[in-house]
């Protein structure tokens, strides 16, 4: 809002005035000039006539009222003008103002006019059409005043009346036990005005107080009188523009003079009052007024219709009273109706150091918030170091009462802690362990790996599950089996070891013995097989030892002669090493099947096997009248493992399948054993011709024990399991499409690159 004023009554009067409110505007053009630099000019224009001059305290404080509201409408420009009526009165000054103003505003395109007092809004009403044609005209009035004139179409504002007996009621609600109102009053007509409509409103509290006026007193008498009141009277002030002996005064002079000469409470009409002296009245506060007149022209700029705004009423008026007053006179602020406003009362703490008192409030918010939290995280340690001892408690009991080893070490095998049955194994105490090695208690030799696994576990922070020998107290070696996992402090990194052992000692003791059992059942069985052979071994043997002799008794006859045939002889000899050769390998195969020796493994030829099998058996076959296709792949890559006791799986496999084509004919009675490579193993199955295997022992036929003959004792085919899982093998049945069953197994094929 960009303001300007002008006067009409002389410069010297309203000089400061003047300039107060010049400076005001500038400070406010710079202000805009400042924050915005390319905005635009005002499109509306505003000008606010004042009835009387610009040093009356209500009309300043109605200029601040339309100023606050009004002032930051960037799209309107304020113009001020004071008529000073009272103290230019008559048709002719009225006339030169009309003039004034009319050729002041002719290029102004005035759209919205406020005129505040009665002689403004007279002016208005029979000007206006001249001063600023077709504008909105906001007017403040009082009623009691503009009698029975009629106001425009064009015109909107607020109207009220000088309601003297609401301020008589304020002051009966504080002064109950009065009993006398004195009325003060000048002599000008505005106050010739107000005493009458006092004289009519006090009507009705005539029963309740005796009411005495004094009405053109001079300065002296009036003090006089007031100064003589009784205590417990009223005092209700009016107005006094003119005194008794004519002058003309500003109202607030008297008003001021008169509450500090009174013996009893001062109450006047106006809100203008309130600071003088009085102790209140019900009136208008002119800076409320001054906001609603503001709001009112504000929406007319802005493009509202005036009939769509509603007028706020309480800008006709409320009750108010002065703080220091009601503490003077000693009044109870209890008896004040509602909604009063009061005024000039020392803020409270809170109002005065708001900003204080919050930070006060904040400080002690966050102290308790503070205390409450370490009050809450104390109770809430307390617990928890109750809890965790009562959790150590309970773990400590249970790790007290395994049987297993438990222990904690440190990254180096440092013993950090052992439970009961670690202490009892080692037979030392617990004081005894902790800060000792326990790779101290590991023979030499086993130490490497044990190492290698704790520092993999320190490295990937897993479970490491492992066995490792450890040196007992009675000086055996002993077996233990051990879980480890790590655990990591806040950082991640590995604080310490957690482990669970067990001692494996009879385990490893009682698997070795089982591995002995097994070794002799494994030969018991060959021995067993070789019984069975016994008719077919002593064929075999006699077959090279009959050769020997008939050959001996030949050379013997040819050496004999007159003339030896010395090539005859030389053939029968060479005939006599081969049968010699022959039975020395029989014997020799047999004794290799007949000795209880530890497993002996080497890179071998597993068509050699077969073939050398075959030789052994070959009079068996004969004698069972069973025929053996041999379907033998060429260039196998060589298996690493003990040829006897491959051959000890073969003999087995080629007898069952000999009694399994034991009830056929004679033409059916035959076998097949092929040979092949499948990669990374070699398989060997044998395949008969007989009835199958019942499939539902398929899956238990290499179990012990088991058996499909009346005379078998189930241990051929499950010590042939054994050898073959001992050469990380494997091996399987499965009956053939036709008839007959086929069993296969397969051993890893030796790799050159681990010679």
């Amino acid at each position: 809002m960009r303001l300007s004023t002008s006067r009409l009554a002389p410069f010297t009067f309203v000089q400061k005035f003047y300039l107060r409110i010049l400076c005001g505007a500038g400070a406010v053009l710079w202000y805009l000039m400042a924050t915005d630099t390319h905005a635009e000019a005002a499109s509306k224009n505003v000008l606010v006539l004042y009835s009387n001059h610009a040093f009356l305290k209500e009309g300043q404080e109605e200029h601040e009222g339309i100023t606050k509201t009004l002032g930051n409408d960037r799209n309107a420009e304020v113009y001020s003008e004071f008529l000073d009526a009272k103290r230019f009165p008559g048709p002719d000054e009225e006339s030169r103002k009309v003039q004034y103003l009319r050729r002041r505003y002719a290029d102004k395109n005035i759209d919205v006019a406020i005129v505040s007092g009665l002689p403004a809004l007279s002016l208005a009403i029979r000007y206006g059409n001249q001063i600023f044609p077709g504008a909105t005209v906001v007017y403040l009035g009082i009623r009691d005043q503009m009698g029975d004139v009629a106001l425009p179409a064009n015109f909107i504002g607020v109207d009220f009346r000088l309601d003297v007996a609401r301020t008589a009621e304020l002051a009966l609600s504080l002064q109950p036990d009065a009993r006398k109102m004195l009325v003060v009053s000048g002599t000008s007509i505005l106050d010739k005005i107000a005493e009458g409509i006092a004289r009519s409103d006090l009507q009705q509290f005539a029963g309740k107080v005796s009411l005495r006026y004094l009405s053109g007193l001079d300065e002296a008498d009036l003090d006089a009188a007031l100064a003589r009141a009784d205590p417990n009277s009223i005092v209700l002030y009016l107005s006094i523009s003119q005194n008794g002996v004519g002058t003309e005064i500003i109202p607030s002079d008297p008003a001021i003079r008169a509450a500090a000469a009174s013996a009893a409470p001062v109450y006047g009409i106006y809100g203008s009052y309130i600071g003088t002296g009085m102790v209140g009245a019900y009136a208008q506060n002119f800076e409320t007024v001054g906001e609603e007149l503001g709001r009112i022209a504000r929406l007319l700029v802005e493009g509202a219709p005036p009939k769509d705004i509603v007028v706020d009423k309480r800008a006709a008026g409320e009750f108010m009273v002065d703080w220091r007053q009601i503490q003077r006179w000693g009044l109870s602020a209890s008896n004040l109706p509602a909604g009063t406003q009061i005024l000039h009362r020392p803020p409270s703490l809170w109002e005065e150091h708001r900003t204080a008192v919050l930070a006060a409030l904040a400080v002690l918010a966050v102290q308790f918030l503070l205390i409450s939290t370490l009050l809450l995280e104390r109770r809430h340690r307390r617990k928890l170091t109750t809890h965790l001892s009562e959790s150590e408690q309970r773990y400590r009991n249970v790790v007290e009462t395994q049987s297993d080893l438990i222990c904690r070490y440190l990254p180096d095998t440092t013993l950090t802690f052992v439970n009961d049955a670690y202490c009892s194994y080692f037979q030392r105490s617990r004081a005894e362990l902790i800060g000792t090695k326990f790779a101290d208690f590991i023979p030499e030799a086993a130490r490497p790996e044990v190492f290698e696994r704790v520092q993999a576990l320190t490295q990937d922070a897993k479970t490491q599950r492992y066995e490792h020998e450890v040196l007992r107290p009675n000086g055996e070696v002993g077996w233990q089996h051990w879980t480890d996992r790590a655990i990591l402090d806040g950082k991640g990194s590995v604080a310490e070891i957690q482990a669970v052992g067990r001692d494996l000692t009879e385990l490893h003791r009682a698997e070795a013995e089982l591995r002995e059992r097994r070794k002799e059942v494994t030969h018991l069985t060959r021995v067993a097989m070789l019984g069975e052979l016994s008719g077919a071994l002593a064929h075999e043997l006699n077959q090279p030892l009959t050769a020997i002799l008939a050959n001996a008794q030949a050379a013997r006859h040819l050496i004999r002669g007159k003339k030896p045939d010395l090539a005859g002889i030389g053939e029968i000899l060479d005939d006599i090493v081969a049968d010699d050769d022959r039975a020395g390998k029989v014997i020799k195969r047999l004794r290799s099947l007949l000795k209880k020796e530890s497993a002996d493994r080497s890179t071998t030829d597993v068509n050699r096997i077969v073939m050398d099998t075959m030789q052994l058996l070959r009079s068996e076959l004969i004698d069972r009248r069973v025929a053996v296709d041999l379907r033998l792949a060429r260039s196998l890559p060589p298996i690493e493992g003990d040829s006897v006791q491959i051959q000890q799986i073969l003999i087995n496999l080629i007898l069952n399948g000999c009694e399994a084509v034991a009830g056929v004919a004679n033409a059916e009675r035959r076998m097949t054993i092929t040979s092949r490579s499948t990669g990374n193993d070699i398989e060997i199955a044998v395949s008969d011709r007989g009835a199958g295997i019942d499939p539902l022992m398929l899956d238990r036929i290499f179990d012990p024990f088991v058996t499909t003959r009346n005379t078998g004792l189930g241990l051929g085919l499950s010590i042939c399991r054994t050898i073959v899982e001992a050469h990380l093998g494997r091996i399987w049945a499965t009956n053939n499409p036709n008839r007959g069953a086929t069993i296969t197994f397969s051993i890893p094929a030796h790799k050159a690159d681990h010679q």
